[in-house]
């Protein structure tokens, strides 16, 4: 047909590590640097991949929702003391 697969998958491995640098830049710029930064957010798309399927992108899609749902509910009822640091940040207790 035409299309160079190679290209492709290049362009595409090009295209998704320009968007993870700008994302480290703007978390950078928003959070304190140190070399564990993205490791929580990092994990838990890993956890979501894994809890709907991989490779299956509406799967995934809904396993992130319910991490965030999950998490949303527990950190309205658990003590402070349980919540992520980053996370204590953004509520106003």
């Amino acid at each position: 047909m035409g299309i160079n697969t190679n290209r492709i998958i290049s362009l595409t491995f090009i295209f998704g590590s320009s968007l993870a640098a700008v994302a480290g830049v703007l978390d950078g710029i928003h959070y304190k640097v140190d070399p564990l930064m993205g490791i929580n957010s990092g994990l838990k798309a890993f956890i979501a991949a894994v809890l709907g399927g991989i490779g299956n992108i509406p799967g995934a899609v809904l396993g992130g929702l319910l991490i965030g749902l999950i998490e949303a509910l527990l950190i309205g009822n658990l003590p402070s003391a349980y919540i992520p640091i980053p996370m204590r940040r953004h509520l106003s207790f």
